[in-house]
């Protein structure tokens, strides 16, 4: 809405601009008055397109704490909801394995820290106009933009590299698909969601079947 707003009220101040402009020649046979009057009204247009055009731009403060995880910094669902992709992105949706049995056995103030660190760890493999969700609990998603799922197999390998160096052993799970899959964000990340399931059902299953030493 504040969008609308600001387009028609450029619209009108560069109309009124043209008007000064082809009018100008004619300006002493113009009534003072109204002409003081039309300048006065400009100036106010303008104030008010800078005052909405700023406010389009920045996102007050209680609006960047709504849409953020108050604790991994990342984007929550409503801010993600909040955001607009355009096709070529991928979607990954990710699940820390066995996070619960640690979070339990070590307690919630290391089940925190490894969650930071781990949105750490996105935010560091990912580019600045990719998006960095924290999906609920133990699960993120991050969306590549420009991306297909070639380049989300060559992140999460990135991913995986990365997490290997970390003091506390971590593997996660992982459903990938792209804009190819669906037809809008919410179909791509119902496949993702389906293919992390199936990933982790694997992993289950062949944890299962390893020979006990």
């Amino acid at each position: 809405m504040k969008k609308l707003i600001v387009i028609a009220i450029s619209t009108w101040l560069l109309a009124f601009f043209l008007l000064v402009i082809i009018s100008w020649p004619l300006l002493t046979q113009l009534n003072l008055w109204l002409f003081s009057t039309a300048i006065s009204l400009f100036c106010v247009g303008l104030i008010a397109w800078l005052i909405l055009w700023r406010s389009t731009r920045v996102a007050p403060p209680w609006q960047q704490l709504a849409y953020q995880d108050a604790l991994t910094g990342l984007l929550n669902r409503r801010g993600f909801a909040a955001q607009r992709l355009a096709p070529p992105y991928c979607c990954l949706l990710i699940d820390l394995d066995n996070f619960k049995h640690l979070n339990d056995y070590q307690g919630h103030t290391t089940g925190d820290a490894l969650l930071q660190q781990f949105a750490q760890c996105l935010q560091d493999n990912s580019r600045h106009h990719d998006l960095c969700v924290r999906w609920g609990g133990d699960e993120f998603l991050v969306v590549l933009q420009d991306a297909d799922r070639r380049a989300g197999a060559v992140f999460i390998q990135r991913l995986r590299s990365k997490l290997s160096t970390l003091d506390t052993v971590l593997s996660i799970s992982v459903g990938c698909a792209d804009s190819q899959d669906g037809d809008t964000p919410q179909a791509v990340i119902a496949l993702a969601d389906q293919r992390l399931l199936a990933a982790k059902q694997q992993r289950k299953a062949d944890s299962q079947n390893q020979p006990r030493k």
